[in-house]
């Protein structure tokens, strides 16, 4: 704040996954559970909590919070992980009504396979997880981080003004075939 003077855009882009993330629900310890809904969901809820009354402040701004197609479809993630990306989408929802005559919009992104650190690091699960992925891809490949942050970007701007409550899918066509 002593910086920018006023805050007009949160970003939620945090989030991590099940070390296997093909573990089936009965064998996910409740450790494992709650680490991945901390990060994910209690991560997110504490940025907004804190971070809405800046907004108001401002007089309105926008929330972007990065969910995941395992969020919108069935697809290999962990329970914990999809769980958290479904309740991502839902808390965006709320935030949208909820504040949307303050002057503040809330969306989501649910991105597809992106090449990042964390997808990378699956390959030692499932070493053709980029093959995979890709394949099942209808552009025939992973995103790149910065496409993902071109969305955010609009979002986050003017260009966006009447767009809230939206997911909005960056996947490559994943869910679509």
């Amino acid at each position: 704040m002593d910086t920018f003077g006023k805050l007009t855009t949160l970003y939620n882009n945090a989030g991590i996954a099940h070390k296997n993330f093909m573990i089936l629900a009965h064998e996910l310890s409740v450790e494992e559970w709650e680490k991945i809904q901390n990060v994910n969901t209690k991560g997110m809820f504490l940025v907004v909590k804190y971070g809405i009354p800046e907004l108001l402040k401002a007089g309105g701004g926008t929330i972007i919070n990065t969910s995941s197609t395992a969020g919108l479809i069935n697809s290999p993630g962990g329970p914990s992980y999809t769980a958290s990306k479904g309740a991502i989408i839902s808390f965006t929802r709320h935030l949208a009504a909820t504040y949307a005559k303050k002057g503040i919009r809330a969306n989501a992104i649910a991105p597809g396979y992106v090449i990042t650190l964390m997808t990378k690091a699956m390959e030692d699960l499932l070493p053709e997880v980029d093959k995979v992925a890709s394949e099942a891809t209808p552009l025939g490949r992973g995103a790149q981080p910065e496409e993902i942050a071109n969305v955010a970007l609009f979002l986050a701007s003017d260009e966006s003004s009447f767009v809230t409550g939206a997911v909005i899918v960056a996947d490559g066509g994943m869910t679509i075939v």
